[in-house]
């Protein structure tokens, strides 16, 4: 029975031709290895790319992506992650980055000039109302005096 099977086998693969290769190989003759960086099947701890193109059929281990994940993925992505097709960060940024790749320094809060010109804005308003403040607290006290000194000029007859 096992030889049937054989000769089955060999006799299907010589007149179909043979369309897969086994787990780990691909090509025309199935003689060449595929990406070291593919991501195993999982339960099988086994690799698997396309016949023709080498392409990782379950997509890349973490930090690479590509069809043969061969490229590197940013350093600046969170968790060392990002898409296995373009090498997106799927995770976000590490802290100071952003952009699709993480590729952008993000300015920090502290000592940006957008916080230098709100820090001074507010201190400018408060100024300003401490200023009104004082003028008008200033007037009321000047007006009370002038009543309170012709109160006492008019009971002195000055008047």
């Amino acid at each position: 029975m096992f030889t049937l099977y054989i000769l089955v086998t060999v006799l299907i693969a010589s007149v179909c031709g043979n369309s897969w290769c086994s787990w780990g190989t691909y090509g025309d003759a199935c003689d060449k290895n595929c990406s070291l960086h593919c991501r195993p099947r999982p339960n099988t701890n086994t690799v698997h790319c396309h016949k023709e193109s080498g392409k990782c059929s379950e997509g890349c281990i973490a930090g690479r992506y590509g069809d043969e994940c061969n490229k590197v993925c940013s350093k600046n992505c969170m968790n060392n992650i990002c898409s296995h097709e373009d090498g997106t960060c799927t995770d976000g940024c590490k802290d100071g980055e952003k952009g699709n790749f993480c590729e952008v320094e993000r300015k920090s809060k502290e000592g940006s000039p957008d916080a230098w010109v709100v820090g001074s804005s507010c201190l400018a308003v408060v100024v300003i109302i401490f200023g009104v403040s004082s003028l008008v607290f200033g007037y009321i006290r000047g007006s009370n005096n002038r009543r309170g000194r012709s109160t006492v000029r008019e009971r002195a007859g000055l008047v």
